[in-house]
């Protein structure tokens, strides 16, 4: 029984691999479950055994995405930020934290903390594509690209606000912030994502140049701030 659950689990992560980079590629509706099925190499009955049509096997990309961007936020949360926020180099301010001071060893870990983050939503580059090409269409799914940021607004369980306030951190989320968080934090790093190949194949840039350059003008954007 054991085996035969993994196995239905390995099933459906290799449709939902395959539905991501076809979707990815030939975009959402010039794909159809046959070719999806044919790029898994599964039968077409054992997609709707899984999904009732293409449409859920899209949200289930979606929502996983969504689960593991608060789950790196969580991460995120560690003992050493609370512990420097305790020592006064790092202050809350709205939405975000504010190094008190810039020496070199808050330059290097933020350095740190921005690139960690591009490499997480490099990872998933294609649901990203994804999301962004669904999100600018009319229709239901137009405001699931607002997932990411109501994810600072939740309150309810392991949400990221409580985690934060437990600690005695109290953000203030108003229209300021998540217009912020959305334009100016969220956006250019999933820009970043979306164009990473063709950028550095037109400008000729290695990986590790085109990070560089994005970290220096993300941290110019944000002076000596570091967002939750």
């Amino acid at each position: 029984m054991n085996n035969l659950s993994e196995q239905a689990k390995e099933s459906r992560d290799k449709i939902l691999k395959s539905a991501e980079e076809l979707f990815s590629t030939q975009g959402f509706d010039g794909t159809s479950v046959r070719e999806v099925a044919e790029k898994a190499g599964v039968n077409k009955a054992l997609i709707f055994y899984y999904f009732k049509n293409k449409e859920e096997i899209l949200q289930c990309l979606f929502d996983k995405l969504i689960h593991d961007m608060k789950q790196e936020a969580l991460k995120g949360l560690t003992e050493e930020k609370f512990n420097m926020m305790e020592a006064g180099s790092l202050v809350p301010d709205h939405d975000k934290l504010k190094f008190s001071s810039a020496k070199d060893q808050m330059e290097l870990y933020l350095d740190a903390a921005i690139r960690k983050s591009l490499d997480f939503y490099l990872e998933r580059k294609n649901i990203i594509r994804i999301l962004v090409a669904e999100s600018l269409k009319k229709g239901e799914r137009s405001s699931l690209i607002f997932r990411a940021t109501d994810l600072l607004t939740e309150k309810e369980g392991d949400s990221i606000s409580n985690v934060i306030e437990q600690k005695g951190v109290k953000l203030q989320i108003d229209n300021d912030a998540l217009v912020n968080r959305f334009f100016t934090g969220l956006m250019p790093v999933l820009s970043f994502a979306v164009y990473f190949d063709e950028w550095k194949e037109h400008y000729h840039m290695s990986d590790e140049e085109f990070k560089e350059a994005f970290i220096k003008s993300y941290k110019s954007t944000f002076g000596n701030q570091y967002r939750f």
